[in-house]
């Protein structure tokens, strides 16, 4: 599983200026590529993620956007979890009418750090009288001077250029496919735990106003982390207020610009251990479960941006976060400042966006669009055309144009 000889870049430099809706810094880590055989409907797809740190699938309904998006988490799950949480397998594999195409779903993950670049790969299908296995999994890192590498085949690890203890050989063997070997081996070497870090860390968010709104119990920990569906919001924006008043402001003042009402505070009380907040206008409070599905969806999204900048600052962590159709809810006047804010925040952490919105596109840079179109060999995945990109340059033609117009 080389690499090959790819020049390594240092994402600690800027990129284009943010005229062009990309961020002037880059995060320290970001996915390059990703190549799916037999999930859902990425038969045999390969998707190259923009050199911006910011990537927007776009497509027709029902060609893959969301399954790329599924892949990545999966990719998490398994390394979290381990192979039980495809327990039903059957109902991942890519199919042809009601059969599927293979018996075993495999995700390939390439990845470029400050001064290493990496792979992780991992195949994982049903074996006879042992269920659903890790049938065979693959890390490698390289940097200009060394190069480490590991494989497990059949619960055998073999590795290149370092060592484990034999304590961690163990539990790799005894594991027998059913867990992913790549926790135990960054928690031995720090070669791979970047790596390890990064993917375990992904966020994956499409909000809900219903969870959002419904009666949140107090979390118990320090540093809570934002659901998927938005459902602890309130424990972040206490965490946020509490230890980052500045950007509290900044959230407000976002918020403010939204709706063109000066927002002056969001209150949060507790009773009886559960949350509740009341978004202040003045001297006017209203209850936050009262605001509009727009609002809560547009608090969730600049909640999760600002909890992606912190790990960067504060915890020297760099997560991906995905957000899938950002654009729902909101309201069509506030797309494009939605999408300058999330540009701005790519410079913590890669940010992936799947979207139909012609007004969200026309804040992204032309190199950050994905197209997903669908045939009879499943999903794939293409940048714009060059004559496409030259276009929107020139300012010949804006994204959303070009979007609404089929491409």
């Amino acid at each position: 599983m080389r690499i090959g000889n790819a020049e390594l870049r240092v994402f600690a430099r800027p990129y284009h200026t943010a005229e062009w809706g990309v961020s002037t810094m880059a995060p320290d880590v970001m996915i390059t590529s990703l190549e799916v055989r037999n999930f859902r409907s990425l038969v045999n797809t390969r998707v190259d993620f923009s050199p911006q740190p910011v990537t927007v699938f776009v497509g027709k309904t029902g060609v893959g956007k969301s399954n790329i998006i599924g892949a990545l988490r999966m990719v998490r799950r398994v390394i979290t979890t381990g192979a039980l949480v495809m327990s039903d397998l059957e109902g991942y594999l890519s199919r042809v009418g009601k059969q599927p195409v293979a018996s075993m779903i495999s995700f390939r993950v390439t990845l470029q750090g400050q001064s290493s670049q990496g792979a992780f790969a991992i195949t994982v299908g049903r074996r006879r009288g042992e269920g659903v296995i890790v049938v065979e999994e693959q890390g490698e890192v390289q940097n200009p001077r060394s190069r480490y590498a590991y494989t497990v085949r059949d619960g055998k690890l073999t590795t290149q250029g370092f060592a484990l203890p034999s304590e961690a050989e163990t539990t790799v063997s005894r594991a027998r496919g059913r867990f992913c070997a790549l926790p135990s081996i960054a928690m031995y070497t720090p070669h791979f735990s970047w790596m390890h870090e990064f993917l375990s860390q992904m966020k994956f968010y499409r909000f809900s106003p219903k969870e959002i709104r419904s009666v949140q119990p107090q979390q118990s920990w320090n540093w809570p982390v934002l659901f998927e569906d938005g459902c602890n919001l309130l424990d972040i924006l206490r965490v946020l207020k509490e230890n980052d008043p500045e950007r509290y402001q900044t959230l407000l003042e976002h918020l403010s610009d939204y709706y063109n009402t000066p927002i002056q505070d969001i209150r949060i009380t507790e009773k009886d251990s559960y949350l509740r907040a009341q978004v202040w206008y003045g001297d006017f409070g209203l209850n936050l479960e009262q605001e509009s599905d727009g609002f809560l969806c547009l608090l969730a999204i600049q909640i999760a941006l600002w909890q992606a900048i912190w790990m960067a600052l504060h915890q020297g962590k760099c997560p991906l976060i995905a957000i899938e159709h950002p654009e729902q809810y909101v309201q069509i006047k506030n797309l494009f400042a939605l999408g300058e804010h999330i540009v701005g925040a790519s410079g913590s952490a890669q940010i992936v966006l799947t979207t139909h919105s012609p007004d969200l596109l026309n804040a992204f840079h032309p190199e950050c669009v994905r197209i997903v179109s669908r045939d009879a060999f499943g999903t794939q995945v293409s940048p714009l055309s060059p004559e496409v990109v030259a276009a929107v340059l020139k300012k010949q033609l804006q994204l959303g144009e070009w979007l609404t117009q089929g491409f």
